[in-house]
Protein backbone atom coordinates (compact mmCIF):
# COMPACT_ATOMS: atom_id res chain seq x y z
CA UNK A 1 0.00 0.00 0.00
CA UNK A 2 1.37 3.41 -0.96
CA UNK A 3 2.09 6.06 1.66
CA UNK A 4 0.56 9.43 0.72
CA UNK A 5 1.56 11.07 4.02
CA UNK A 6 5.14 11.77 2.98
CA UNK A 7 6.04 15.46 3.00
CA UNK A 8 8.88 17.12 1.12
CA UNK A 9 11.71 18.26 3.36
CA UNK A 10 13.16 21.02 1.21
CA UNK A 11 10.68 23.88 1.77
CA UNK A 12 11.44 25.38 5.15
CA UNK A 13 12.38 28.66 6.78
CA UNK A 14 13.94 29.82 10.01
CA UNK A 15 12.32 32.39 12.31
CA UNK A 16 13.97 34.13 15.23
CA UNK A 17 11.54 35.65 17.72
CA UNK A 18 8.73 35.36 15.17
CA UNK A 19 10.55 37.05 12.28
CA UNK A 20 11.45 34.99 9.21
CA UNK A 21 15.15 35.61 8.73
CA UNK A 22 16.22 33.44 5.81
CA UNK A 23 15.62 30.44 3.60
CA UNK A 24 18.27 27.79 4.11
CA UNK A 25 19.44 24.92 1.93
CA UNK A 26 20.01 22.51 4.82
CA UNK A 27 18.93 22.17 8.41
CA UNK A 28 20.33 19.53 10.76
CA UNK A 29 20.12 18.90 14.48
CA UNK A 30 16.38 18.56 15.10
CA UNK A 31 17.10 15.75 17.50
CA UNK A 32 16.57 14.90 21.15
CA UNK A 33 18.05 12.15 23.28
CA UNK A 34 17.32 11.28 26.90
CA UNK A 35 19.70 9.32 29.11
CA UNK A 36 18.25 6.22 30.74
CA UNK A 37 19.76 4.73 33.89
CA UNK A 38 19.30 1.11 34.88
CA UNK A 39 18.82 -0.09 38.45
CA UNK A 40 18.94 -3.81 39.14
CA UNK A 41 16.54 -5.01 41.81
CA UNK A 42 17.30 -7.79 44.24
CA UNK A 43 15.02 -10.24 42.42
CA UNK A 44 16.82 -9.79 39.12
CA UNK A 45 14.48 -7.23 37.63
CA UNK A 46 15.82 -4.07 36.05
CA UNK A 47 14.21 -0.66 36.49
CA UNK A 48 14.81 2.22 34.12
CA UNK A 49 15.00 5.86 35.23
CA UNK A 50 15.04 9.02 33.16
CA UNK A 51 18.24 11.05 33.11
CA UNK A 52 19.11 14.33 31.41
CA UNK A 53 17.87 15.20 27.94
CA UNK A 54 20.35 16.38 25.32
CA UNK A 55 19.73 18.55 22.28
CA UNK A 56 22.46 18.85 19.63
CA UNK A 57 23.12 22.20 17.98
CA UNK A 58 20.89 23.19 15.08
CA UNK A 59 23.11 23.55 12.00
CA UNK A 60 21.91 25.74 9.14
CA UNK A 61 23.48 26.05 5.68
CA UNK A 62 22.69 28.50 2.90
CA UNK A 63 24.20 30.39 -0.01
CA UNK A 64 25.74 33.77 0.72
CA UNK A 65 23.31 36.65 0.16
CA UNK A 66 22.51 40.11 1.49
CA UNK A 67 20.58 38.80 4.53
CA UNK A 68 23.04 38.81 7.43
CA UNK A 69 20.67 38.95 10.42
CA UNK A 70 21.94 35.70 11.93
CA UNK A 71 25.61 36.57 11.42
CA UNK A 72 25.07 39.91 13.15
CA UNK A 73 23.47 38.01 16.04
CA UNK A 74 26.54 35.71 16.21
CA UNK A 75 28.94 38.66 16.01
CA UNK A 76 27.06 40.37 18.84
CA UNK A 77 27.55 37.29 21.04
CA UNK A 78 31.31 37.17 20.32
CA UNK A 79 31.52 40.75 21.58
CA UNK A 80 29.97 39.76 24.89
CA UNK A 81 26.47 41.09 24.13
CA UNK A 82 24.69 37.80 24.81
CA UNK A 83 21.09 37.85 23.62
CA UNK A 84 19.24 34.56 23.90
CA UNK A 85 16.28 34.19 21.60
CA UNK A 86 13.33 31.96 20.83
CA UNK A 87 13.26 30.56 17.31
CA UNK A 88 11.48 28.17 14.97
CA UNK A 89 12.20 25.93 12.02
CA UNK A 90 9.07 25.98 9.86
CA UNK A 91 8.16 23.37 7.23
CA UNK A 92 5.91 24.30 4.26
CA UNK A 93 4.07 22.39 1.56
CA UNK A 94 4.36 23.15 -2.18
CA UNK A 95 1.71 25.89 -1.92
CA UNK A 96 3.70 27.50 0.93
CA UNK A 97 1.14 26.52 3.56
CA UNK A 98 2.73 25.99 6.95
CA UNK A 99 2.68 22.30 7.87
CA UNK A 100 4.71 22.03 11.05
CA UNK A 101 7.11 24.08 13.15
CA UNK A 102 9.75 23.17 15.72
CA UNK A 103 10.12 25.90 18.36
CA UNK A 104 13.44 26.08 20.20
CA UNK A 105 14.20 28.37 23.13
CA UNK A 106 17.01 30.14 25.01
CA UNK A 107 19.08 29.90 21.84
CA UNK A 108 22.33 31.58 20.91
CA UNK A 109 24.66 31.16 17.91
CA UNK A 110 27.89 29.35 18.82
CA UNK A 111 29.69 28.84 15.50
CA UNK A 112 29.84 30.40 12.04
CA UNK A 113 31.66 28.86 9.06
CA UNK A 114 32.28 30.98 5.99
CA UNK A 115 32.39 29.81 2.37
CA UNK A 116 35.19 27.74 0.86
CA UNK A 117 36.54 29.89 -1.98
CA UNK A 118 38.26 28.33 -5.00
CA UNK A 119 39.19 30.41 -8.05
CA UNK A 120 39.93 27.22 -10.04
CA UNK A 121 36.47 25.68 -9.65
CA UNK A 122 33.65 27.72 -11.25
CA UNK A 123 31.10 25.14 -10.04
CA UNK A 124 31.69 26.05 -6.39
CA UNK A 125 29.05 28.21 -4.73
CA UNK A 126 29.67 30.45 -1.73
CA UNK A 127 27.97 28.73 1.21
CA UNK A 128 27.91 29.65 4.90
CA UNK A 129 26.97 27.55 7.93
CA UNK A 130 25.84 28.68 11.35
CA UNK A 131 25.30 26.57 14.48
CA UNK A 132 22.74 27.50 17.11
CA UNK A 133 22.87 26.06 20.63
CA UNK A 134 19.57 25.86 22.50
CA UNK A 135 17.97 24.35 25.62
CA UNK A 136 15.22 22.28 24.04
CA UNK A 137 12.39 22.39 21.53
CA UNK A 138 8.86 21.19 21.02
CA UNK A 139 6.92 20.52 17.82
CA UNK A 140 3.62 22.08 16.93
CA UNK A 141 1.01 19.42 15.98
CA UNK A 142 0.88 18.50 12.30
CA UNK A 143 -1.90 20.47 10.66
CA UNK A 144 -4.58 18.27 9.08
CA UNK A 145 -5.23 18.41 5.33
CA UNK A 146 -2.31 20.77 4.68
CA UNK A 147 -2.61 20.52 0.91
CA UNK A 148 -6.33 21.33 0.73
CA UNK A 149 -6.48 24.55 2.66
CA UNK A 150 -5.34 28.02 1.70
CA UNK A 151 -3.03 29.61 4.24
CA UNK A 152 -4.38 32.86 5.66
CA UNK A 153 -2.68 35.51 7.78
CA UNK A 154 -2.89 34.92 11.52
CA UNK A 155 -4.94 38.09 11.95
CA UNK A 156 -7.64 36.75 9.62
CA UNK A 157 -8.03 33.19 10.83
CA UNK A 158 -7.65 33.79 14.56
CA UNK A 159 -9.35 36.17 16.87
CA UNK A 160 -7.15 38.06 19.29
CA UNK A 161 -8.40 36.04 22.24
CA UNK A 162 -7.59 32.72 20.59
CA UNK A 163 -4.18 33.95 19.51
CA UNK A 164 -3.36 35.06 23.04
CA UNK A 165 -4.41 31.65 24.37
CA UNK A 166 -2.15 29.85 21.91
CA UNK A 167 0.84 31.99 22.88
CA UNK A 168 0.09 31.39 26.56
CA UNK A 169 -0.01 27.62 25.99
CA UNK A 170 3.31 27.83 24.16
CA UNK A 171 4.82 29.79 27.07
CA UNK A 172 3.53 27.17 29.53
CA UNK A 173 5.15 24.38 27.47
CA UNK A 174 8.42 26.28 27.24
CA UNK A 175 8.45 26.87 31.00
CA UNK A 176 7.87 23.15 31.65
CA UNK A 177 10.75 22.17 29.32
CA UNK A 178 12.96 24.81 30.91
CA UNK A 179 12.48 23.22 34.35
CA UNK A 180 12.80 19.62 33.11
CA UNK A 181 15.98 20.13 31.09
CA UNK A 182 17.95 22.42 33.40
CA UNK A 183 18.91 20.64 36.65
CA UNK A 184 20.53 23.82 38.02
CA UNK A 185 17.11 25.50 37.98
CA UNK A 186 15.82 23.03 40.59
CA UNK A 187 17.58 24.95 43.33
CA UNK A 188 16.04 28.29 42.43
CA UNK A 189 13.21 29.78 44.45
CA UNK A 190 10.90 30.46 41.52
CA UNK A 191 10.70 30.32 37.73
CA UNK A 192 8.27 32.01 35.36
CA UNK A 193 7.83 32.76 31.65
CA UNK A 194 7.04 36.26 30.44
CA UNK A 195 5.56 36.44 26.96
CA UNK A 196 4.47 39.01 24.37
CA UNK A 197 0.98 38.38 22.96
CA UNK A 198 1.70 40.43 19.83
CA UNK A 199 5.13 39.12 18.78
CA UNK A 200 5.12 35.69 20.45
CA UNK A 201 8.44 36.36 22.19
CA UNK A 202 8.94 34.29 25.36
CA UNK A 203 11.50 34.70 28.14
CA UNK A 204 11.89 31.87 30.68
CA UNK A 205 13.77 33.00 33.78
CA UNK A 206 14.46 32.12 37.40
CA UNK A 207 14.40 34.42 40.40
CA UNK A 208 17.51 36.53 40.96
CA UNK A 209 18.89 39.97 40.12
CA UNK A 210 18.59 41.06 36.48
CA UNK A 211 21.91 40.97 34.66
CA UNK A 212 22.90 44.27 33.09
CA UNK A 213 20.49 47.07 32.21
CA UNK A 214 17.11 47.67 33.85
CA UNK A 215 14.47 49.14 31.56
CA UNK A 216 13.39 52.69 32.53
CA UNK A 217 9.74 51.59 32.70
CA UNK A 218 10.59 49.12 35.48
CA UNK A 219 12.76 51.62 37.34
CA UNK A 220 9.82 54.01 37.38
CA UNK A 221 7.40 51.34 38.61
CA UNK A 222 9.84 50.14 41.28
CA UNK A 223 10.42 53.69 42.53
CA UNK A 224 6.69 53.97 43.25
CA UNK A 225 7.06 51.43 46.08
CA UNK A 226 10.54 52.29 47.35
CA UNK A 227 12.91 51.46 44.48
CA UNK A 228 14.96 48.48 43.36
CA UNK A 229 16.73 46.81 46.28
CA UNK A 230 14.17 47.94 48.85
CA UNK A 231 11.61 45.75 50.57
CA UNK A 232 8.80 47.71 48.92
CA UNK A 233 5.48 46.71 50.45
CA UNK A 234 6.69 43.22 51.34
CA UNK A 235 8.48 42.08 54.48
CA UNK A 236 10.12 39.06 52.82
CA UNK A 237 10.85 39.99 49.20
CA UNK A 238 13.25 42.50 47.69
CA UNK A 239 12.12 44.64 44.77
CA UNK A 240 13.82 43.68 41.52
CA UNK A 241 14.97 40.09 42.18
CA UNK A 242 11.76 38.21 41.46
CA UNK A 243 11.48 36.05 38.34
CA UNK A 244 8.48 38.13 37.20
CA UNK A 245 10.55 41.35 37.28
CA UNK A 246 13.46 39.69 35.48
CA UNK A 247 11.33 38.19 32.69
CA UNK A 248 9.41 41.40 31.99
CA UNK A 249 12.67 43.36 31.98
CA UNK A 250 14.16 41.03 29.34
CA UNK A 251 11.10 41.44 27.10
CA UNK A 252 11.14 45.23 27.41
CA UNK A 253 14.84 45.35 26.55
CA UNK A 254 14.06 43.14 23.54
CA UNK A 255 11.57 45.68 22.20
CA UNK A 256 8.25 44.51 23.65
CA UNK A 257 5.64 47.02 24.78
CA UNK A 258 4.53 46.81 28.39
CA UNK A 259 0.84 46.56 27.43
CA UNK A 260 1.50 43.40 25.39
CA UNK A 261 3.33 41.48 28.12
CA UNK A 262 1.76 38.67 30.13
CA UNK A 263 3.04 36.18 32.74
CA UNK A 264 2.58 32.45 33.19
CA UNK A 265 1.98 31.03 36.63
CA UNK A 266 5.02 31.19 38.92
CA UNK A 267 6.41 27.73 39.70
CA UNK A 268 8.68 26.48 42.48
CA UNK A 269 10.94 24.20 40.39
CA UNK A 270 12.03 21.71 43.05
CA UNK A 271 8.41 20.76 43.86
CA UNK A 272 6.48 21.81 40.76
CA UNK A 273 4.15 23.78 43.03
CA UNK A 274 2.38 26.82 41.60
CA UNK A 275 3.01 29.81 43.87
CA UNK A 276 1.41 33.26 44.05
CA UNK A 277 3.34 36.27 42.80
CA UNK A 278 5.03 38.25 45.58
CA UNK A 279 3.28 41.32 47.02
CA UNK A 280 5.74 43.69 45.34
CA UNK A 281 5.11 42.22 41.89
CA UNK A 282 1.34 42.21 42.47
CA UNK A 283 1.57 45.96 43.01
CA UNK A 284 4.12 46.83 40.32
CA UNK A 285 2.55 44.61 37.64
CA UNK A 286 -1.10 44.69 38.66
CA UNK A 287 -2.11 45.77 35.14
CA UNK A 288 -0.17 42.87 33.55
CA UNK A 289 -1.42 40.29 36.05
CA UNK A 290 -5.05 41.35 35.62
CA UNK A 291 -4.83 40.92 31.83
CA UNK A 292 -3.36 37.44 32.20
CA UNK A 293 -6.28 36.08 34.25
Amino acid sequence: MSDDSRISAYLFAVEIDGIETARFQKCEGLEAETEVFEYEEGGGGVLHFKGRSHYPNIVLERGINENDVLFKWYKQCTEGKIERKTGSVVLYDLAENEIRRWDFYNALPCRWIGPRLDAHDPRTFAVERIEIAHEGFFAEPLKSEPFERERKPVEEKKGEEKQNEEIREKADKQLKLYIENNPEVKGKAMVVAAYDVKTGKIKTVFAGPSEGKIHPELISRANAIGGIGSKGISERNTVGICAEFKGINELLLDGSKIENIRLTKAVRPRTGEIRPYCDNCKEIFKDIISKGK
